[in-house]
């Protein structure tokens, strides 16, 4: 086994610091891993993996030698015939291309800075004594992701299947049906990445910018009029089903996807807090993690609020602190069938206690936490249509029309005018008051 000192990635990280493995080849030919602080002239690949695969280790940040040396060549892969995606943001990969291939015509030797690592199993401190900072080390993961110049996935199935031949759909089925994909944590190490990539047998496939080409032709590939579809390697309804499947999953992830840079707020979404809490949820909640902790971290990661301070509460505190933080939840909240959080007094909350619920619904609106109860949201979705509660209103219009008004506007002088329609004229009060409710 070969690794690095426990206390020094505890002390990196006790600094502020991310801690990045550099390899440092011996005259034995082992590989010895270095610890170093990262900077902004650095680069490195971050690794997203099972640990069940084989790569964890709950005892010492060390791994075997011969697993060391298998992503040290990897690493080495992605640098000698990855360098314009790893650069890709650095400027026109054409004349970076042509510079590099003067030079080697030349026979000029051209010495490139090694590509770093940051991997969990070395990077996040073991033991008791160092719980706390593997606490911070989890707060620093949005951060960690997002600033690497990519991400390398490996999943223990996939690098035995070989891409090359294969229809993308299959290949896509892959990734989605593999044990990667069923963890809690690679979900969001998956949405924070500028560029994944994915180990097979026959090299990595570079799942992000794959799938946005084969979107871009998806349209040209199927027969809308007919319902035919053109893919290959699949049959009929099941190809299709497939596709479908595989759509949902890339665009349901939380729209965190793309970040180019870091921020206390970069990794909100542009969508309503309750928009993003709902894609976090649903992601979430049919995937796994060996340590349930862990899940509160993922989810404060997710929708921005600081890990540490989450993971330092009484457990049963963590759920209520994210939900507290929220500017607005789904209102399908309300209707999960799951443990409930319980006040002072011991009595069961409408607050969920973990994501043992159901699928929250984002057409039911959303509501917001007040220090005196829920405010339930009435407004129309932008996309015209009607939520049940607007047809709560239109009932309302209809037998008590002030009721329609107040549901919608509020007390205010629009209450006021239709209180004196309604007295004046039973239907000029109905008219007013849906004229209300259908303008707003």
């Amino acid at each position: 086994m070969v690794g690095v000192s426990s206390a020094r990635v505890a002390e990196c990280i006790k600094g502020g610091h991310i801690p990045l493995i550099k390899f440092q080849e011996l005259s034995d030919g082992i590989l010895q891993p270095e610890v170093v602080e990262f900077r902004s002239d650095l680069r490195y690949v971050a690794l997203s993996h099972v640990w069940s695969g084989g790569l964890g280790n709950v005892e010492a940040n060390s791994m075997f030698s011969c697993q060391l040396r298998k992503i040290h060549d990897l690493l080495q892969t992605i640098q000698d015939n990855g360098d314009d995606d790893l650069d890709r943001d650095k400027g026109p990969r054409k004349l970076q291309g042509s510079k590099r291939d003067v030079k080697e015509l030349l026979g000029i030797h051209i010495r490139r800075p090694p590509v770093l690592l940051w991997m969990d199993t070395l990077c996040v401190p073991v033991g008791q004594q160092h719980v706390a900072m593997r606490q911070k080390a989890i707060a620093q993961m949005a951060q960690i992701y997002v600033q690497a110049q990519c991400v390398l996935v490996l999943d223990p199935e996939l690098p035995n299947i070989r891409f090359e031949g294969l229809p993308r759909e299959q290949i896509f089925a892959s990734v989605l049906c593999s044990a990667w994909n069923s963890r809690s944590w690679t979900l969001q190490e998956a949405c924070m990445a500028r560029v994944f990539y994915v180990q097979f047998a026959d090299g990595y496939y570079i799942l992000d910018r794959e799938w946005h080409d084969f979107m871009k032709g998806l349209t040209a590939a199927v027969d809308f009029d007919s319902g035919e579809s053109a893919f290959r390697g699949f049959r009929g309804e099941m190809r299709d089903n497939l596709m479908l499947e595989v759509s949902d999953w890339y665009r349901q992830m939380p729209v965190m996807t793309k970040i180019r840079s870091y921020d206390s707020r970069t990794l909100m979404t542009k969508s309503e807090d309750w928009q993003n809490f709902s894609r976090v949820w649903n992601a979430l909640r049919t995937r796994s993690t060996t340590k349930m902790d862990d899940l509160y971290g993922i989810i404060a990661i997710m929708v921005d609020l600081s890990a540490y301070e989450i993971l330092k509460l009484d457990p049963q505190e963590r759920m209520k602190a994210i939900l507290r933080s929220q500017s607005s939840l789904p209102l399908s909240l309300l209707y999960q069938q799951c443990t409930k959080l319980v006040d002072s007094k011991g009595i069961p909350s409408w607050a969920p206690s973990d994501l043992a619920g159901g699928h929250l619904e984002m057409n039911t609106g959303f509501m917001s936490l007040r220090d005196d109860g829920l405010l339930i949201d009435v407004q129309c979705p932008a996309d015209g249509t009607m939520h049940c509660s607007d047809i709560i209103k239109i009932i309302f219009a209809i037998f008590i029309p002030p009721i329609g008004v107040l549901l919608e506007k509020g007390i205010g002088s629009d209450l006021c005018i239709n209180i004196l329609l309604t007295i004046l004229g039973y239907i000029p009060g109905i008219i007013h008051a849906l004229y209300i409710i259908l303008k707003y």
